[in-house]
């Protein structure tokens, strides 16, 4: 893994406990890491692998 110190950004989980653990998501070489958040609070992490074009889409509310 590469490390870059400090990190650039950092995100606080704005979903309540029920929604469970967030992931820890460290990028990875070859891969592709978004966020996005909207007006009301939702947030979304996708970790893409450029590779294979495989990807996870995590949302904390979603069930």
């Amino acid at each position: 893994m590469i490390s870059y110190e400090p990190p650039i950004l950092q995100i606080h989980n704005h979903h309540a406990p029920g929604c469970g653990v967030p992931p820890r998501i460290e990028e990875q070489p070859g891969q592709y890491v978004g966020y996005f958040e909207n007006e009301y609070g939702e947030q979304m992490v996708l970790v893409l692998d450029r590779a294979t074009g495989a990807g996870l889409l995590y949302a904390g509310d979603a069930g």
